[in-house]
């Protein structure tokens, strides 16, 4: 349903897009659904999408600079390796993450509180600085992801792998762990549980 509003797009769906050649023509979409799209290299600066959904669509250097996500924006199956989050504006900011590859993603000194992430892999991900207080890593992939002062509080960790997180550099209270996970909380002491 387009309206003629130059800067503005609501309830539409784009499949098969090649964003990196067609740059995005407005600066705001809502409710809208992009379905395999390549944004490969696209510039997203200063772009609203409000409640809008992005299925295996291809995000390879995208450019985030104050990109806003609200409502709930969702990502299903997406490659987003190397993103800059910390980037994005955070105000009101509201993102779910399922099934995607966010290998070498930073979400340095971000706040995402809240935020979902679902079967996803996070691979050498940074999270130093970050506020993840309430986030839930359900099934994901957290090799060699960096947590360093990261406020943690809350965040659950139960079905989360391969994460090494030193307790006494980052804040966990009320963090929430299996008890196969608790050796990633030990690593950083050197000690050898068997």
């Amino acid at each position: 349903m387009k309206n003629n509003y130059p800067n503005f797009i609501f309830n539409e769906t784009y499949t098969q897009q090649d964003f990196s050649i067609t740059k995005l023509s407005v600066k705001e979409y809502d409710t809208c659904v992009f379905v395999n799209c390549d944004f490969t290299e696209t510039d997203m600066s200063l772009v609203i999408f409000l409640e809008c959904t992005f299925i295996d669509c291809n995000f390879t250097k995208v450019i985030l600079k104050e990109t806003c996500f609200r409502d709930d924006s969702v990502f299903e199956g997406c490659k987003m390796i190397g993103v800059y989050f910390d980037q994005c504006d955070t105000f009101l900011l509201s993102i779910t993450f399922r099934n995607c590859i966010l290998n070498y993603a930073s979400f340095h000194g971000f706040k995402i509180k809240n935020t979902q992430f679902m079967e996803c892999k996070l691979q050498d991900a940074d999270f130093t600085n970050a506020d993840i207080s309430g986030v839930t890593f359900d099934q994901c992939d957290l090799n060699n992801a960096v947590f360093q002062n990261t406020i943690a509080s809350k965040t659950d960790f139960r079905s989360a792998k391969n994460y090494k997180i030193d307790p006494t550099k980052n804040i966990l209270k009320k963090a929430k762990f299996s008890h196969d996970g608790l050796i990633g909380l030990v690593d950083a002491f050197d000690i050898i549980v068997s």
